[in-house]
């Protein structure tokens, strides 16, 4: 077979100067296609090497509460590329988890996989008899491999081990930007990629998604009062004065048959971890008020202060002073 070239023209930058047209030919360089192929063929065997020896990757959610964000961790803890579709990402470093013990089955395979990378192998038992591929009784050990962090055998094999193993983790925390102050708004994916392999985390909305119990902190409430005759206003000396400073209007609710009835306008949550979200619900005004946007009610702020169960590092990282002027910047003529 006879050789090829490989014309490649170029252009010059455009501060150069031509000095005549018959150096167009300066311009064309031949490279031979001998070169050519073996350049592809080495980025061709590179990333098959890549493939080959991948490294079990893993991502999931975890780690202490903060409101650096939701934590999470890769497997192994490797000098990875992590990134977000949205947010922020904060690396806290480098974590180790020991006394590990899980059960692998080889099926037909020189190697397999335990639920976490194997950063060190412990001890390893059979716990069935060990066939080859040819359906031969076998003894048969596996071992770690260092490149991809599973357990490999000398040749294909069916059989279960039980085996003692430590992993290492690198810990994070990713964050969504505030949409509004005082509210996360959390939804997207991270990704870590190392060396041709790749795991994903995708994180939902709000709290459904973290798997862990919210508890109240605040609620921002008021109070209106209901008799045969429809809903009023809560009179500001109710229930000895029925009558409104802020209105000239007769009309007032009967005090020997009404009902006070609370309705909520905001409450406050913490997490497990920290996170703080809120739910702001829609209420109407009632008469002899209706319609006066300039009307505010007496507003009630009650703040939970005494943590439940599970919920002390959460409580003791929030900061009340600050909930309280957020609280009365929001809702004018509130009290605490």
């Amino acid at each position: 077979m006879s050789q090829q070239s490989l014309a490649i023209r170029y252009s010059r930058r455009p501060h150069s100067e031509r000095v005549d047209e018959e150096d167009d030919d300066d311009d064309l360089i031949i490279i031979d296609q001998a070169i050519v192929d073996e350049l592809s063929r080495d980025i061709s065997q590179e990333a098959l090497e890549d493939i080959a020896n991948s490294v079990a990757m893993l991502i999931r959610e975890g780690g202490p509460a903060s409101f650096e964000g939701r934590g999470f961790q890769v497997f192994p803890a490797l000098s990875a590329k992590v990134f977000a579709t949205s947010g922020t990402i904060i690396k806290k470093g480098r974590r180790q988890m020991d006394g590990l013990t899980a059960v692998v089955v080889f099926a037909g395979s020189d190697s397999a996989s335990a639920p976490h990378p194997i950063t060190s192998l412990g001890s390893v038992k059979a716990l069935t008899d060990i066939y080859s591929a040819a359906g031969a009784k076998v003894s048969a050990r596996p071992s770690r491999d260092a490149e991809s962090y599973s357990l490999v055998a000398d040749e294909a094999i069916y059989g279960t081990f039980e085996i003692t193993y430590a992993t290492s983790y690198t810990q994070y925390y990713w964050a969504a930007e505030d949409v509004e102050e005082g509210a996360f708004y959390l939804q997207g994916a991270v990704i870590a990629y190392y060396q041709g392999s790749s795991a994903s985390l995708e994180f939902g909305w709000g709290d459904a998604a973290l798997n862990f119990d919210k508890t109240e902190i605040y609620r921002v409430t008021s109070k209106y009062v209901v008799d045969s005759e429809g809903a009023w206003e809560y009179p500001p000396n109710w229930p000895d004065d029925t009558s409104y400073s802020q209105s000239s209007t007769n009309h007032q609710p009967d005090s020997s048959a009404a009902q006070v009835i609370e309705r909520v306008h905001y409450i406050g949550y913490v997490n497990r971890r920290g996170g703080v979200s809120s739910d702001w619900f829609v209420t109407s005004i009632e008469e002899p008020f209706t319609g006066h946007s300039s009307y505010r009610p007496q507003y009630q702020l009650s703040l939970t202060t005494s943590p439940p169960d599970g919920f002390a590092k959460a409580f003791d990282a929030l900061d009340f002073g600050a909930i309280k002027d957020q609280m009365s910047d929001a809702f004018p003529n509130i009290e605490v």
